[in-house]
């Protein structure tokens, strides 16, 4: 495609996540914790968690895609470089 790469990419985004009000998880959007790590119990002092969209739109410019075009149609995106 002369110059462009086609690459199935993790997209980088930004959204919110809690309501501004009460700070409750969104619509369509669950916040959990993972739980207890395995190990010697040193990782034990990070918090580590999920974080699931069902179904949530992201405006395009609050994606972090600077280098990536994203062809809609073809659920693809590329990178230029």
């Amino acid at each position: 495609m002369g110059g462009w790469v086609l690459w199935n990419l993790c997209a980088a985004f930004i959204v919110q996540i809690r309501s501004l009000d009460d700070h409750t998880p969104l619509p369509n959007v669950t916040v959990g914790d993972i739980g207890v790590k395995f190990g010697n119990g040193g990782y034990n002092s990070m918090d580590n968690g999920l974080l699931r969209f069902d179904h949530v739109r992201i405006p395009r410019e609050n994606m972090l895609m600077k280098y990536v075009v994203a062809f809609c149609s073809l659920h693809k995106y590329t990178m230029t470089f």
